[in-house]
């Protein structure tokens, strides 16, 4: 009998490896990295940092392995579900960059404007599909957002590689979790539905449009106000 790639494939699946194992080095690889860079325990905390990130990766598989996890909440079946579309994202984004160039455009020309303009649009996509009690409020919000960044200059504040980046993942990982079938906000989220607040957001939102319109000049409106903040 012939023995393929194929089977081998099968073969590590019936071991637990792309169930268990890999799953455990991602967690395990991430959670290190993040203790590392951040030096919450401190700088030279190697092993401490090595300690905890193993007790967090068991603490995540082992429950998985037992079937203690609710169903829909297992963070493995939604990490399972949202790495390949990540993939997909990278690749999609790489080929997209390679005809950029090919074109012979210079993205960062542009890049200030096409950044805020591709979060808030990422944003409202997910918004729309996610939460749809609130889409005309995020749509007019994204509205008045866009106008006060040309207003303000454009420093790209709204828009930049690791925001879009994290706008995707976190998108790619609720639809994993959630499929978007949700259509109402989580509970400690309920008071965005309310009217009143969404007036009250809107009237600021104008209030500070037509004040960025009248102080435009040399210096941006947050220039000139920044001596009244830092008093």
């Amino acid at each position: 009998m012939a023995y393929n790639f194929a089977d081998f494939v099968r073969s590590l699946e019936s071991w637990g490896v792309t169930d268990v194992l890999l799953p455990f080095i991602l967690i395990f690889v991430f959670v290190f990295a993040i203790l590392q860079k951040s030096h919450i325990l401190g700088k030279d905390k190697k092993n401490f940092n090595m300690i905890i990130a193993l007790v967090v990766a068991l603490s995540t598989i082992i429950p998985h392995v037992l079937g203690k996890f609710p169903a829909g909440k297992d963070p493995i079946v939604i990490i399972a579900r949202a790495i390949p579309n990540i993939a997909l994202l990278l690749v999609v984004g790489l080929c997209l960059f390679i005809l950029i160039g090919l074109v012979g455009i210079k993205p960062e020309n542009y890049k200030d404007v096409v950044y805020s303009l591709l979060t808030i649009i990422l944003i409202n996509i997910f918004i729309i599909n996610a939460y749809p009690s609130i889409a005309s409020f995020v749509l007019i919000t994204s509205v008045y957002i866009i106008i006060l960044s040309v207003l303000i200059g454009g420093s790209g504040l709204f828009g930049t590689i690791p925001i879009i980046a994290g706008v995707l993942v976190f998108m790619v990982f609720h639809w994993a979790a959630t499929g978007w079938t949700q259509t109402s906000l989580p509970s400690w989220l309920i008071w965005l539905e309310e009217e009143r607040l969404q007036g009250l957001v809107i009237i600021l939102l104008t209030f500070f449009t037509i004040i960025s319109f009248a102080v435009k000049g040399k210096e941006g409106p947050i220039e000139k106000i920044k001596p009244w903040i830092l008093k």
